[in-house]
């Protein structure tokens, strides 16, 4: 059985994948995820998100309820309130309030859907094992006339990821690895007296192991070159600090002209990019002794936390 989708990621139709192709059921959603014609739980429905029997959506990092158009909880990404941007302010809504143009399969950031159908079937190759994404969907499946449609085609593997953003990845990593063999480099992630090593939670990052894992995806010029975030369930470390097991860093495969990002190729700014996720990384993981500022993402903490970088970490090393 096959599930097509729009381009928001919600399933529209549930499809069998043997010929002749049929039509097993059909989906429908008001703009905030709510079913106009209610069908049963505990499946994909909404925006890529799993439907429990309780009408829950679960997405991913948060729970969110389609009827209220809103999550349960917070962002717990506490820079996800910029002052520059209203809309942000509140931190249970969904997409900030524009269901129509964005989707957020991480329960995090709204996010611009992809155009491309294969792209788009990605999450559920994810959470379910590669099924069938037709390139077209003629009106016949939606139960509009009696014909039956078969595909010529499936599309089953997910679009190859550039590949300049992993070759990037490894040069900002061996300089990252290299300024945090300085101790004035290690000593701004404030992690002395604690089990974590910064080296040790950055290679573990990159190679995707204990600690977390890097992602490269296509975001906007607002999302920056790179964010953050938790993983998992947290944990009270000590009786005021919550402690997620994992961090999933991702970074933004855009590129443009007027901005600095990942794929202009400087290595020297790639490296600071990672270096200051890694701060991000162990506030997540629990550490707080750090010179890091966290609390939110305006221009005034982001050039703190760049400064700080550039004079402990980067101006140690060669180039």
């Amino acid at each position: 059985m096959g599930r097509l989708t729009d381009r928001l990621g919600s399933v529209r139709a549930l499809v069998s994948t043997t010929a002749p192709t049929t039509r097993l059921a059909g989906y429908s959603y008001y703009p905030y995820g709510q079913e106009r014609q209610v069908t049963s739980g505990d499946q994909y429905k909404f925006a890529t998100y799993f439907r429990e029997s309780n009408g829950l959506d679960y997405a991913d990092q948060r729970y969110y309820h389609s009827e209220w158009g809103r999550f349960l909880t917070p962002d717990p990404y506490q820079a996800s309130a910029g002052p520059e941007d209203p809309e942000s302010w509140n931190r249970y809504s969904y997409v900030r309030n524009d269901p129509i143009n964005f989707y957020d399969p991480s329960g995090l950031i709204a996010q611009i859907p992809p155009l491309e159908l294969d792209s788009m079937m990605d999450p559920w190759r994810r959470s379910s094992g590669a099924i069938a994404a037709f390139p077209s969907v003629p009106s016949d499946i939606y139960g509009i006339g009696n014909a039956l449609w078969k595909p010529e085609s499936a599309i089953l593997a997910p679009s190859p990821l550039p590949p300049q953003d992993r070759e990037l990845l490894q040069a900002a990593f061996d300089k990252a690895i290299e300024a945090l063999s300085d101790p004035d480099c290690r000593g701004i992630f404030g992690t002395r007296g604690t089990r974590l090593d910064p080296a040790t939670v950055l290679t573990s990052i990159k190679e995707g192991g204990q600690y977390g894992s890097i992602k490269f995806e296509k975001r906007d010029s607002d999302f920056g070159a790179a964010r953050t975030y938790p993983s998992g369930f947290p944990r009270l470390s000590t009786a005021t600090v919550f402690r997620f097991p994992k961090v999933s860093i991702v970074i933004n495969s855009y590129n443009d002209d007027q901005g600095v990002y990942w794929n202009d190729g400087d290595v020297s700014e790639n490296t600071e990019t990672l270096l200051h996720e890694l701060g991000h990384a162990l506030w997540f993981l629990g550490v707080r002794g750090g010179q890091f500022r966290q609390r939110d993402g305006s221009e005034e903490n982001q050039q703190f936390n760049r400064n700080l970088i550039n004079e402990n970490c980067l101006k140690k090393i060669q180039w």
